[in-house]
């Protein structure tokens, strides 16, 4: 596995990183390249506002199959 995108503290405060959660699977998958599983609720839920793995603000997405 590579070593996960590190953001400085001002990159930080701009940017963030798409979280989409796959239904079928149980896990959010992260634009840095990562995944995560949570046991209960969405990572708002949890009250998780920062990726833990980048640093990027987290914005949640549900994925949805194009074809």
């Amino acid at each position: 596995m590579t070593e996960p995108k590190r953001l400085t503290p001002e990159q930080s405060a701009v940017e963030k990183c798409v979280w989409t959660y796959f239904d079928d699977d149980d896990y959010w998958e992260t634009t840095c390249g990562n995944a995560f599983c949570i046991m209960e609720g969405t990572p708002g839920e949890n009250m998780m506002h920062y990726c833990p793995y980048c640093g990027g603000k987290l914005v949640e997405e549900e994925y949805t199959d194009a074809g």
